[in-house]
């Protein structure tokens, strides 16, 4: 894939492909109020993430110390 615009992708050869992975099919590649939103909230937190490391269980034991058992 060379580039990404909106639900599309496209290849080196100019080919379209719908980009159906994650939550592209909602949302859209560079939609500008989706880049609004996430500048807005990850100046203040960035949870995704696919490591696990400690300070992060800690920081999931703090959260849920806020919810009703």
């Amino acid at each position: 894939m060379k580039k990404a615009a909106f639900q599309y992708m496209y290849d080196s050869f100019g080919k379209t492909y719908l980009d159906a992975y994650n939550n592209i099919p909602h949302v859209g590649h560079s939609h500008p109020l989706v880049v609004e939103a996430s500048q807005k909230q990850n100046s203040f937190l960035n949870t995704n993430t696919r490591y696990l490391y400690e300070a992060l269980e800690e920081y999931s034991e703090k959260l849920i110390s806020f919810f009703p058992k």
